[in-house]
């Protein structure tokens, strides 16, 4: 699964189509995607190149920098929970005393 959601963070990253929306055509090989054009085609040395250093890098520094990333986006979605939830808070401390008023006015005070 880490994998998984590694390759998808990729594809994310670099723009590109996820792997099942590429279309195939008729001899079961994948196509380019449309929006490559030749001038960001790179050469086999700039390849090599980047596969080296793909290769040096940590595999355990990479899933720790995509945990930050994740975190970073989970801590987003808890900051505008939160938010919403206190500013919900204080409405319904706003109409507390309403509340109140009606509680007593039903009980016949």
């Amino acid at each position: 699964m880490a994998v998984l959601e590694a390759v998808r963070g990729w594809e994310q990253i670099a723009g590109l189509p996820h792997i099942n929306d590429v279309k195939k055509n008729e001899n079961g090989g994948g196509e380019e995607p449309s929006s490559l054009d030749d001038q960001s085609k790179i050469s086999d040395e700039e390849v090599e190149h980047e596969i080296e250093s793909i290769l040096k890098t940590s595999l355990v520094s990479l899933l720790m920098e995509h945990d930050k990333y994740v975190d970073q986006a989970q801590a987003s979605r808890k900051l505008l929970f939160r938010a919403l939830f206190l500013s919900l808070n204080d409405m319904l401390a706003s109409f507390e005393p309403f509340f109140l008023y009606l509680s007593l006015l039903r009980s016949g005070f």
